[in-house]
């Protein structure tokens, strides 16, 4: 019998969000939060009611798994202030049986806890699957990850600078390359002057048996 560390959390798509942007579209994006971890969606400009994301992540299942959940909230995008609530679900990790190949599942959004507003919000696809994680090969967090992704960066910046050494160090190489188009130049002239030293032999040696003739 084997016992999850990771759940994996699929968004899909939704469905019926309600409008909260200009224009009648929505920048709507998803944040899926479970224990202490938490991830977020992408942003999609200007869609519509509908759309979709496609996105997964895995999150480390908390010492008391029976009782965790997992929460997405979908939110609009606002530039301009708060981020405007479009609706929630909760999925309790008791609900789901480990063994059980994942599926995908369209989840109705509900309003914010505490409210008893019972208007349609819209719905959630979502597949959520479990998996097993050694702790020693993965941080485990996503303040863990953010940190490895600087770690990341940094290698990256580190590479861009050995790009652009590799950059200098051709640009320093203009004077070699001289030297070696005026030592190629120096060889043709070199054999230039062969070629009009024997065509200059053969010359006086045509002259000479004209001569003995």
């Amino acid at each position: 019998m084997w016992s999850p560390t990771h759940a994996q959390v699929l968004v899909k798509r939704a469905k019926g969000l309600k409008i909260k942007g200009k224009n009648g579209s929505n920048d709507p994006f998803v944040t899926i939060g479970l224990g202490k971890e938490k991830f977020q969606t992408s942003v999609v400009e200007k869609s519509g009611d509908s759309v979709e994301w496609m996105e997964q992540c895995e999150l480390i299942i908390p010492n008391k798994g029976n009782t965790a959940e997992v929460v997405l909230t979908v939110l609009h995008r606002n530039f301009l202030g708060v981020d405007e609530f479009l609706g929630r679900i909760a999925l309790p990790l008791s609900d789901f049986d480990h063994h059980e190949k994942p599926k995908s599942k369209w989840y109705p959004l509900e309003c914010k806890p505490g409210q008893k507003k019972n208007d349609y919000r819209g719905d959630l696809e979502v597949r959520v699957g479990f998996t097993v994680i050694a702790s020693d090969k993965v941080g485990g967090s996503v303040s863990d990850l953010s940190k490895k992704k600087k770690g990341s960066s940094s290698s990256i910046n580190k590479v861009a600078g050995n790009i652009g050494g590799s950059l200098m160090s051709l640009g320093s190489k203009p004077k070699s390359i001289k030297k070696l188009a005026g030592s190629v130049g120096h060889k043709i002239d070199k054999v230039g002057g062969k070629a009009r030293k024997s065509l200059s032999s053969l010359k006086l040696n045509k002259d000479k048996r004209n001569l003995d003739s």
